[in-house]
């Protein structure tokens, strides 16, 4: 597999655990790069692609939503992993819950509006409860997988990829520590990727809110935060977050 490198940037590979900063580290990478990664997902991949549409897969920065398991099942998805510089992006899984929340309550998305639904006359901490336990919409076959299920698999990317590295949402929000690791991660000078994470936070993207990390130590009341901690202490040790 040909690889293209852009602007002296070897390709990324980054996946992430939806609603931990995929569009945020898009935006970096494309202003470090000059292109934008493109979003893949596995049915894509699984229809089928013309000699154009695999060029292009070959040659671009890459983003989508892999597990450890999607490399399993996938040789060529994996190739496309071990061809480029690899990131695994995390964020602290009760923020993850909360930025899920205020996602679907205000998306366009009819799979996304019918989980919507099920929410509606809750209270808060009854729909983040709710939401991290797992739903599924009564219209179609989509759900939203509860919060263990939903973080899984991403850490294990490593086993096959160990040089990947581990990006934490909350590090773009920790002075310089995001830049250095992007620039060693890169081989581009630390200048170029500061700039590009400051420009990066600065702008809009695709799903960015608020962003502030460690929300829920501002939004969930002590009951819920209890709730969360008893039943998801694993994922969330996991990933090297305190209780």
């Amino acid at each position: 597999m040909k690889i293209k490198v852009e602007h002296g940037v070897k390709p990324t590979f980054a996946t992430s655990i939806p609603k931990a900063g995929t569009h945020l580290f898009g935006k970096v990478i494309e202003l470090i790069s000059g292109q934008y990664p493109l979003s893949v997902k596995k049915n894509t991949l699984d229809y089928g692609l013309s000699k154009k549409q695999l060029s292009l897969l070959e040659s671009c920065n890459l983003l989508g939503h892999f597990r450890s398991i999607h490399l399993d099942e996938d040789i060529y998805l994996k190739n496309l992993f071990l061809s480029r510089t690899v990131f695994i992006l995390i964020r602290d899984p009760r923020d993850i819950c909360n930025s899920m929340l205020h996602y679907l309550e205000t998306s366009t998305n009819l799979n996304h509006q019918s989980i919507a639904n099920l929410l509606v006359g809750l209270n808060y901490t009854e729909k983040i409860k709710l939401l991290s336990s797992g739903l599924k919409s009564p219209n179609s076959e989509f759900e939203v997988y509860n919060l263990n299920d939903h973080c899984s698999g991403f850490l294990e990317i490593k086993n096959h990829i160990p040089d990947a590295v581990i990006i934490k949402y909350e590090d773009f929000f920790d002075g310089d520590k995001i830049s250095n690791t992007l620039s060693h991660a890169l081989g581009v000078p630390y200048e170029l990727v500061d700039v590009s994470v400051k420009k990066a936070l600065a702008s809009d993207t695709k799903t960015k809110r608020v962003g502030i990390p460690y929300m829920w130590k501002h939004s969930y009341d002590e009951q819920l935060i209890d709730y969360l901690n008893n039943n998801f202490s694993q994922v969330i040790s996991a990933f090297g977050y305190d209780l």
